[in-house]
């Protein structure tokens, strides 16, 4: 990050380098979106479609209904705890931008922290000034301390 400032978090007991993770992690927001649709894809082709109850351990494949094994359970089970635990880390992250920026400011304070944009190249601009948005930015960190 050498050509960005580092916030000043100390106010709210957040350290440079701790705000560098939480900033990285913002940063990998979209990241975490799109490896999210490509597992749930991926567990689709695995593990649906289903038929209900009386089909539990069944699948098509080839028009032709057959069960489902035991390793591909066990698959579909891993790719659904990884879907969980990236669900987790978006929903942290859209989380803190709504308690602290409300409907008003979500889309502007959460296209800033995931791209990692200052106000100044915001576009539209935020209906706001400089120094609220800037204090909407350093509450959200704080917020996502404390989720993280």
């Amino acid at each position: 990050m050498p050509d960005k400032r580092d916030l000043n978090l100390e106010k709210y007991s957040i350290s440079k380098h701790r705000y560098r993770e939480l900033n990285n992690f913002c940063l990998q927001y979209y990241e975490y979106i799109k490896k999210r649709d490509e597992l749930i894809e991926e567990r689709q082709k695995l593990y649906e479609p289903y038929f209900g109850n009386e089909f539990k351990n069944t699948k098509v494949q080839d028009d032709k209904i057959v069960n489902i094994t035991e390793e591909s359970a066990l698959e579909a089970f891993k790719i659904s705890t990884r879907i969980e635990a990236l669900n987790k880390k978006i929903q942290a992250i859209e989380m803190s931008v709504q308690e602290i920026a409300g409907d008003t400011f979500y889309e502007y304070l959460l296209k800033s922290i995931t791209f990692g944009i200052s106000y100044e190249r915001l576009y539209p601009k935020p209906p706001c000034n400089v120094k609220e948005f800037q204090a909407m930015r350093r509450l959200f960190y704080y917020m996502l301390d404390k989720k993280k």
